[in-house]
């Protein structure tokens, strides 16, 4: 039996139409849903469980499945008939081949294969891929489109081999798919163990903590900023095919990102050099925007100084509700 909770009411006549989100549970697809909602969309949220109340947004009907398991997953949309998809399902991991790794296949390329298996009719219009920086691997920066993917782990493989389906699909089927590839996305309700979230939390313990010693690049870009050139990606149908990234644009030291923390916060102390860096980590790694902002009516409008303000909020409201 098909565990779902709905909070369906009744739905705009100017809805822009019927909108899959897997994923729903997680940090961009949660973000994905309620934006996506408030904008009229008819949203249907998919991930391995129903969300926890505060995760619920009003209007979404939510559905179980787990996209590693094709013919539940088929079962389960059999009587749906989505007009887009956002593809946000998968976890991350940047461990090796051999140290656990290879599950990142089943949920970034096989997990992706199932939900197109489940969703591609004729009456598609469009379908996202959420793709990730770590395909560019070691390119330099800043890193576009038109560089040549270079994995340094399976889930960048993953998520490199996903696009080229993508494009693959668009060329022999007229697929309507498109990679959105995200760089370093943060915000509120991120969870505890992504960059962002783990130096907030490091300073509102008051003590020191470990972390690099924080010479990387990156491009951090706000949740909110982030899904909405998602949601602008899926009417854009001259770019089906291809990849995009989604980024601020602008590279930051990772060493810059935590001082910023720590002023605001004005608590904890960061032991820079207390971590080493990631196998193969790209140093620069930071986006060419030029074909977003050119192709599309999108622009990053959240600056890094008003995001990590908005996302230290949000954790410091949380402690003092535990």
């Amino acid at each position: 039996m098909v565990e779902r909770v709905s909070t369906l009411g009744m739905m705009s006549s100017t809805c822009p139409g019927s909108l899959l989100v897997t994923g729903s549970s997680g940090f961009v697809g949660n973000a994905v849903t309620r934006i996506a909602s408030s904008q009229g969309y008819e949203v249907t949220g998919l991930s391995r469980s129903i969300p926890k109340n505060q995760q619920i947004v009003d209007g979404v009907d939510y559905v179980a499945a787990d996209i590693t398991d094709s013919d539940s997953l088929s079962k389960q949309l059999k009587d749906k008939k989505f007009e887009y998809v956002i593809h946000c399902a998968g976890e991350v991991s940047h461990a090796l081949y051999h140290q656990g790794g290879s599950f990142q296949f089943d949920h970034h390329f096989f997990g992706m294969k199932n939900v197109i298996d489940a969703t591609f009719h004729s009456n598609l219009k469009g379908f996202i891929q959420i793709g990730s920086s770590d395909e560019y691997g070691d390119s330099p920066s800043p890193q576009n489109e038109a560089m040549r993917e270079q994995a340094i782990s399976p889930y960048s493989c993953a998520k490199a081999a996903a696009s080229h389906m993508i494009e693959m699909l668009h060329r022999t089927e007229q697929f309507p798919g498109i990679v959105a590839r995200l760089f370093l996305v943060y915000g509120p309700g991120q969870s505890e163990e992504r960059f962002v979230p783990q130096v907030i939390l490091g300073c509102l313990s008051g003590e020191r903590f470990p972390v690099s010693i924080g010479k990387q690049l990156r491009d951090f870009c706000y949740i909110d900023d982030a899904v909405e050139a998602i949601l602008m990606l899926l009417s854009a149908k001259h770019l089906h095919g291809q990849s995009v990234n989604v980024a601020s644009g602008v590279g930051v030291s990772i060493r810059q990102v935590i001082e910023m923390i720590h002023h605001q916060i004005k608590k904890g102390e960061p032991d820079f050099g207390g971590r080493p860096f990631r196998v193969g980590e790209n140093m620069a790694l930071f986006a060419d925007i030029g074909k977003i902002t050119s192709q599309t009516n999108w622009h990053p409008t959240t600056d890094l100084e008003e995001g990590l303000h908005q996302t230290i909020d949000w954790y410091c409201q949380k402690q003092k509700s535990l």
